[in-house]
């Protein structure tokens, strides 16, 4: 008999997890482990449980985020592989959720959809890498901003986006409605941008941009 592909989950929002339940519950190859709301906990269960797969939200509210959480995943352990998923798939998460080792990206939309989950999970179990094509090309884009030398700051291009926004004097929530994005979203990018510009506020941040011309 073949063994069933052992699963934990790691999602600080009921809607979601019950969402993911409801599809996981329905497979005979697959046993749900159990759960955890936050990534603190889900890695005590972990050590514990050792399943093969973790489904993980980026975006776990206080304490690790879902990005850091995987990389202690991956970091202390060699059988357990790592889905995550988000509501916003920017290049800055995705090349971070990369880097950090998770071996599958999926979009929060499609955790409930039975044949999206089901061959992320298959796929990461039998060694492949799964990233949900509605994120192909800024995977493309990702791929193409480390081969370019031109871009001293590493500045990615959603960062580029709402620098241009910026210099037009829009604040957060028209920048986040333009872009389809939340305006929480908008503020990481904004951190990011004064962090790699090495600048404390926006005025700064478009005349650097400008002077460098990065706009």
């Amino acid at each position: 008999m073949k063994d069933k592909i052992r699963v934990f989950i790691i999602e600080d929002e009921w809607m979601w997890s019950e969402a993911i339940i409801s599809v996981l519950k329905k497979r005979s190859d697959i046993l749900l482990l159990g759960e955890a709301k936050s990534a603190e906990a889900g890695l005590l269960k972990i050590k514990e449980l050792r399943p093969d797969i973790i489904l993980m939200d980026i975006r776990l509210q206080g304490g690790l985020s879902g990005i850091q959480a995987t990389a202690e995943v991956v970091r202390t352990t060699k059988h357990t592989k790592v889905i995550v998923f988000t509501i916003d798939p920017d290049e800055e998460h995705l090349y971070a959720a990369i880097k950090a080792g998770a071996a599958g990206y999926l979009l929060k939309k499609e955790v409930n959809d039975p044949e999206i989950l089901i061959k992320a999970i298959s796929e990461v179990h039998r060694g492949q890498a799964f990233i949900t094509p509605a994120v192909t090309r800024k995977v493309l884009n990702i791929i193409r901003e480390i081969k370019n030398p031109d871009n001293r700051y590493n500045l990615s291009n959603r960062e580029k986006e709402i620098l241009r926004h910026m210099s037009e004097g829009k604040p957060n929530k028209e920048i986040a409605y333009a872009l389809g994005i939340h305006e929480r979203t908008v503020a990481n990018h904004i951190s990011n941008i004064f962090r790699k510009l090495e600048v404390g506020n926006r005025v700064e941040a478009v005349k650097k941009a400008r002077d460098q011309k990065l706009l």
